[in-house]
């Protein structure tokens, strides 16, 4: 099975490994992108800016094109207004948790806490209480 993942550490059993690190990383980062787009003036080319930012860091998410998720943000961000960038962050935050949550679940991706500092997005991922879990 192929996928979309940047220099990812496999395990034994073929799994890919996923950090909470780089999860935080593209939650910040599209976080940013969205909160751009609000401020802008929601052109044809504004919108493409955000799916494209969206995509650049979906895209280290193991499996994101072909589970489908990228085709869902897509359809979660063409069509938005930047009036509405919040509740749209939220259905694609929704998304990803989703998606990554499937993943877990089949047992193709494990949730690897990072060294270092705790980010306040781990908990969504990771640990006893995290929105799904695989420890």
């Amino acid at each position: 099975m192929t996928h979309a993942v940047h220099a990812q550490q496999t395990t034994p059993t073929g799994a890919v490994n996923f950090t909470t690190l780089r999860y935080y990383n593209i939650v910040q980062n599209i976080h940013s992108a969205f909160t751009q787009f609000g401020k802008s003036g929601g052109s044809v080319a504004d919108t493409n800016r955000l799916l494209n930012k969206v995509y650049g860091q979906v895209k280290a998410i193991p499996f994101a094109v072909s589970d489908g998720l990228v085709s869902t943000l897509r359809g979660d961000i063409e069509g938005s207004a930047p009036a509405d960038y919040r509740s749209t962050y939220s259905t694609v935050r929704s998304d990803i948790l989703s998606d990554l949550s499937s993943g877990v679940g089949s047992g193709a991706v494990v949730i690897v806490k990072s060294k270092g500092p705790s980010h306040w997005t781990d908990k969504e991922i990771y640990g006893p209480n995290a929105t799904f879990s695989n420890v």
